[in-house]
C-alpha cells in the first residue's frame, strides 16, 4: 500500500470496509470506529491474544506431527509383520493361500498399511507445508504488533511533543509578560519622579531601555507562541484525518489477510487429520468474515475530536501582545526572519527525505514492511505539506507593509501607554505630554531592513529601535572581521574559556548572547578568570572604560601595546593572546552536504571539510546554555581519545552559530539499522566479532575512567569492514563514579542498570549492564529489549529477578556472558577487560 493509497483511504471517512472472505459487507472498520487510544489498545491486545493462540496451535501441530510419524511407523510395522506371518507357509502344515478368511485378512492388512502410509504422508505434509506457513504467520503477526506499536507511538508521541512545546512557548510568553510588567512599572516610577522634579530621573535612560527591550522580548515570545500553536494545530488535523486512519487501515487490511491465511492453515490441519477429514464440511460453518466485528462493536468510539491548542493571553487587554494575531514590527521582524529560515531548512530536509523514501519504497515488494514504510512516507508527506503551509503563512506575514493608517494605530497605542503611565503615576500630565512629543519626533525616522526580505517597517515606535539597529549591525560587521583573528574563539562557553586561561595576562575574545542580543566579551586571567563586555557606543564604536576605537581589533591591539587596565577597579591587563587550538575549526570551512540523522541536540549531517568527507553534529541555536554546554562536553571528551573502536574526533566549530562537532564519517551507518536490515544474513561468528569490537572500545574507555552512560546499538557505528565503533558521548562523564539527581528524564530505561535507575549511581560496571543489553541487540538482530513491555514494566520485571531469554541461535557461552553482565550486584559483573578477553577466546575457538 503506497502513501497515496493510505491518504486516499484515510480521507474517505464514510467508506465501508468489507472483508475479502465475507459474502456480506461488514459495515464497520478500524479507521472509522477505533480511533481512540482504547481502540488501539484493543487492537494490540487482540494481536497479542492471536499470537498466543497461534503459538499454542504450533505446539499442538508439532505434537500431532510427531505422534503421526510414530503411529504410522508402528502401524506399518505391525501390518507388515502380520502379512509376513500370514504368507509364510514354511510353518504351516496345511497351506491357507486359498482360504477366503486369509484373503480378507490380507486385504485388511494391506488397507491398514496403506492407511499408515497416508498418515505418514499427511504428517510430512503438515511438517513441510503447514508448519512453515504457521511459523511465517506467527512471525508476521509479531511484526504487525511490533510495527503497529512503533508507528502508533511515533504518531501519538509527536502530538505529545507538540503539547509540550506549545506549553513551553506559553511559559516563555508568560515569563516575558511578567518581565515586561516589572520593567513597565519601574519606568512609570522614573517618569513620575522626573515629572515632579521637572526633569528626567537619574536612571530614566536605563529604565527606558529595559522597558523597550522587555517589550521586544514579549513581542517575540508572543509571535513564537502563536506560530507554534499554528504548527501544532496543523499536525493535529493530519493525525486525525490521515495518519491515524491510515495506520488503522493498514492494521485492518493485514488482520484480514492473516485471517485468510489462518483459515487455510486450519483447513490443511483439518484435511490431513483422518478423524476430522470425514467432517470437513463443518469448517465452512464458521464465519471467518466476522472475526473482527465483535471487536469493533465492543470498542467502537466516535472519531477523534480536534485537540484544543488555544492561545492563552497573559492578560485580557486590547494590547497587541494579548491578541491571537502575530505582531509584525521592528521588534519581531528579525526573529520572524530567523523562523522563516528555519522552516525553509526543515522543508528542504523533509522534501529530500520524502524523495528518498519514495524511491526506496518503489523498490520493495508488496509486504507488511512496505505498507509500514508507506505509513512513514505518509507522515513525511504530511510534514512537508505542513511546513509548506507554515512557510506560506510566514511569507504572508512578511508581505505586510505597515501603512500610514497602521502607523497611526501604533502611535495611538503608544499614546495610550504613556497616558496610562501618567494616570497611574502621581499627576504627571506635563511629563507625559513631553514624553509623547519626544516619541513622535523620534518616530519620524524610518528604519528599513535588508531589501531582499521585502519588509520595510515605517514609523519606528521605540526610542531604542535606531540605537539597537546600529548596535546589532556594528557587532555583526565586527564579528565577521574577528573570524580572522586567532585570539577570537567564537561562541566557546565560559567553562571552556576558563580552562584555557592559566597565567596573569592570558586573554581571548568570544561571543555570547544575553537577553537575545549578541555581545563581544573579553576574557582575561588576572588573579583568576575575569570577563568584560566590550561596550558599544550609540555611534557604533567600541570601548571599555578608556579610549574609543572603530573596531574591536584596534581596541584589543591598543590595550595590549599600551598595557592599559581594562577597568580601574579590576586592574586587569592583557598580555598574551590564547590562540585557537588546531581542533577549533572555522565554521565556513565545513560544507554541509546532506542530513543523515538526528541527535539529542540537533541534526547530524554528512559534510565536507577541506575536501574530506566528515560527519557533523549540529547544536540548535535556540537551546538553553546548559544544553549547549552538554553538547560541547561530548567534543571535549572525544578529542582526548584515539582507538580503532571509538569514533574519531576531528574538531569543534564555535566561531559562530550553529555550534558543530566534526567527527570521522563512518560509512556503514548505525549498527542497529544494519542489524535490522541485514541481520538475517549475519552468522554467529560475525555477531561475536561485533561484540568483541564493542568490548575493545569499552575496555579502552574504562581504562580512561570514562563512563559512557548510553551504550546501545543505536549509538554504535559500522565502518566499511563491519568493525564496530562506539559513538554518541553526549551523556558521558570522565569520572570513576558519577551520581545524578535530576530524575529519569532522557535516561534509556531498558539499557540502564538497576543501581543507576534507583540511586543515580553510574560506574563502568553500569556500562557493563548496558553492554549485556547491546549483546542481546546484536544476537537478536536488532530486536528491542524487553519487547512488548513498557519502561516501567521492564524495570519492575528486572527488580523481581527477570532476565531476558537468549535470542534464537545464541551460543550458550555467549548467553552465559550476557547474564553475568546482568548481575544485580555491580561487583558481581565482569570488567570490560575480562569480557574482551573471554570473547576473543570464544571467537577463536570451536565454541561457536
Amino acid at each position: 500500500m503506497t502513501s497515496n493509497n493510505i491518504i486516499s483511504q484515510a480521507q474517505q471517512q464514510n467508506a465501508v470496509t468489507t472483508m475479502t472472505a465475507s459474502p456480506h459487507p461488514v459495515v464497520m472498520s478500524f479507521p472509522q470506529h477505533l480511533q481512540s487510544e482504547g481502540g488501539q489498545k484493543a487492537i494490540m491486545a487482540r494481536l497479542e491474544s492471536e499470537i498466543r493462540v497461534l503459538e499454542n496451535l504450533k505446539k499442538f501441530l508439532h505434537a500431532q506431527i510427531k505422534a503421526g510419524r510414530e503411529y504410522s511407523v508402528a502401524l506399518g510395522n505391525a501390518s507388515s509383520s502380520a502379512m509376513k506371518n500370514l504368507t509364510d507357509s514354511s510353518h504351516a502344515s496345511e497351506p491357507t493361500t486359498d482360504s477366503v478368511v486369509t484373503k480378507v485378512c490380507l486385504h485388511i492388512l494391506e488397507e491398514v498399511q496403506s492407511a499408515a502410509t497416508t498418515v505418514k504422508e499427511n504428517s510430512e505434509f503438515l511438517h513441510a507445508t503447514t508448519m512453515v506457513q504457521l511459523t511465517e504467520l506467527i512471525q508476521e503477526k509479531k511484526s504487525l504488533l511490533k510495527l503497529s506499536r512503533e508507528e502508533y507511538d511515533k504518531i501519538k508521541g509527536k502530538l505529545d511533543q507538540y503539547h509540550e512545546t506549545v506549553n513551553k512557548f506559553r511559559d516563555v510568553y508568560l515569563k516575558c509578560f511578567h518581565s515586561y510588567e516589572s520593567a513597565r512599572t519601574k519606568y512609570e516610577e522614573h517618569c513620575a519622579k522626573g515629572s515632579l522634579k521637572g526633569r528626567p530621573g537619574r536612571r530614566s535612560d536605563e529604565t527606558r531601555e529595559k522597558f523597550f527591550r522587555a517589550r521586544k522580548r514579549l513581542n517575540i515570545a508572543h509571535a513564537d507562541y502563536l506560530l507554534q500553536i499554528h504548527e501544532a494545530t496543523e499536525y493535529d488535523r493530519d493525525l486525525r484525518t490521515i495518519l491515524l486512519p491510515g495506520l488503522l487501515q493498514i492494521q485492518q487490511n493485514w488482520c484480514e489477510k492473516q485471517i485468510k491465511k489462518w483459515r487455510d492453515i486450519l483447513d490443511q490441519i483439518w484435511s490431513n487429520s483422518p478423524p476430522l477429514a470425514s467432517i470437513q464440511g463443518k469448517l465452512q460453518e464458521f464465519e471467518f468474515a466476522k472475526e473482527y466485528l465483535e471487536l469493533i462493536t465492543k470498542h467502537k468510539t466516535t472519531p477523534m475530536q480536534p485537540t484544543s491548542f488555544k492561545f492563552e493571553p497573559a492578560v485580557f487587554t486590547n494590547q497587541p501582545f494579548a491578541q491571537a494575531v502575530v505582531i509584525v514590527d521592528s521588534t519581531t521582524v528579525d526573529s520572524l526572519r530567523n523562523r522563516l529560515t528555519e522552516i525553509e531548512k526543515r522543508l528542504k530536509n523533509s522534501e529530500t527525505s520524502q524523495k528518498d523514501r519514495s524511491e526506496h519504497i518503489s523498490k520493495l515488494k508488496p509486504s507488511l514492511l512496505a505498507d509500514m514504510k508507506g505509513a512513514e512516507l505518509c507522515m513525511v508527506k504530511c510534514e512537508t505539506d505542513r511546513l509548506r503551509t507554515m512557510k506560506n503563512y510566514a511569507d504572508n506575514l512578511f508581505k505586510i507593509r505597515i501603512s500610514d493608517t497602521a502607523s497611526q494605530v501604533s502611535q495611538n497605542n503608544l499614546d495610550e501607554t504613556i497616558s496610562l503611565i501618567s494616570e497611574q503615576s502621581i499627576s504627571v500630565k506635563k511629563g507625559a505630554s513631553r514624553l509623547a512629543t519626544f516619541f513622535r519626533n523620534r518616530g519620524k525616522k524610518s528604519v528599513s531592513f535588508d531589501e531582499s526580505s521585502s519588509v520595510i517597517i515605517h514609523s519606528s515606535n521605540s526610542v531604542g529601535d535606531q540605537a539597537d539597529t546600529i548596535s546589532i549591525t556594528t557587532i555583526d560587521r565586527n564579528m565577521n572581521a574577528l573570524l580572522d583573528e586567532d585570539w577570537f574563539h567564537g561562541v566557546l562557553p565560559r567553562e571552556d574559556v576558563v580552562r584555557l586561561l592559566r597565567t596573569d595576562g592570558d586573554f581571548l575574545v568570544r561571543e555570547t548572547m544575553k537577553n537575545d542580543e549578541r555581545q563581544i566579551v573579553l576574557s582575561v586571567f588576572w588573579n583568576g578568570p575575569k570577563h568584560f563586555i566590550v561596550q558599544t557606543t550609540p555611534d557604533g564604536l567600541f570601548r571599555f572604560e578608556g579610549p574609543i576605537f572603530p573596531t574591536v581589533k584596534e581596541l584589543i591591539d591598543e590595550y595590549v601595546r599600551a598595557k592599559l587596565s581594562i577597568t580601574s577597579r579590576s586592574g586587569a591587563v592583557i598580555k598574551k593572546p590564547v590562540k585557537r587550538e588546531n581542533w577549533e575549526l572555522n565554521n565556513d570551512d565545513v560544507k554541509l552536504i546532506e542530513k543523515i540523522g538526528r541527535g539529542n541536540f540537533g541534526d547530524v549531517y554528512k559534510a565536507s571539510l577541506n575536501g574530506s568527507l566528515v560527519a557533523v553534529k549540529t547544536c540548535k541555536v535556540n537551546l538553553p546554555d546548559e544544553q549547549k554546554k552538554k553538547f560541547l562536553q561530548e567534543g571535549r571528551i572525544l578529542k582526548q581519545y584515539s582507538h580503532p573502536n571509538i569514533v574519531s574526533f576531528v574538531g569543534i566549530c564555535v566561531q559562530k552559530q550553529p555550534i558543530m562537532i566534526v567527527m570521522e564519517l563512518v560509512p556503514g551507518g548505525s549498527l542497529l539499522t544494519h542489524l535490522k536490515n541485514k541481520g538475517v544474513q549475519l552468522v554467529v561468528r560475525q555477531l561475536t566479532k561485533m561484540c568483541v569490537d564493542a568490548a575493545a572500545g569499552m575496555k579502552y574507555l574504562e581504562e580512561k575512567h570514562c563512563i559512557h552512560r548510553d551504550l546501545a546499538a543505536r549509538n554504535c557505528l559500522l565502518d566499511e569492514k563491519n568493525s564496530v565503533k562506539i559513538s554518541d558521548f553526549g551523556m558521558s562523564r570522565e569520572e570513576q563514579e558519577y551520581v545524578v539527581s535530576d530524575g529519569l528524564k532522557q535516561i534509556p530505561i531498558k539499557w540502564t542498570s538497576p543501581e543507576a535507575l534507583n540511586y543515580g549511581k553510574y560506574t563502568s560496571l553500569s556500562d557493563v549492564w548496558s553492554y549485556g543489553i547491546l549483546m542481546f541487540e546484536i544476537f537478536s538482530r536488532g530486536q528491542t529489549p524487553y519487547l512488548g513491555m513498557s519502561n516501567t514494566k521492564s524495570r519492575e520485571m528486572v527488580e523481581s529477578g527477570y532476565r531476558m531469554p537468549a535470542p534464537d541461535r545464541t551460543p550458550d557461552v555467549i548467553y552465559q556472558l550476557m547474564t553475568r553482565c546482568w548481575q544485580y550486584d555491580p561487583e558481581q559483573r565482569p570488567r570490560f577487560s575480562e569480557i574482551h578477553s573471554e570473547l576473543e577466546i570464544i571467537l577463536n575457538s570451536d565454541l561457536i
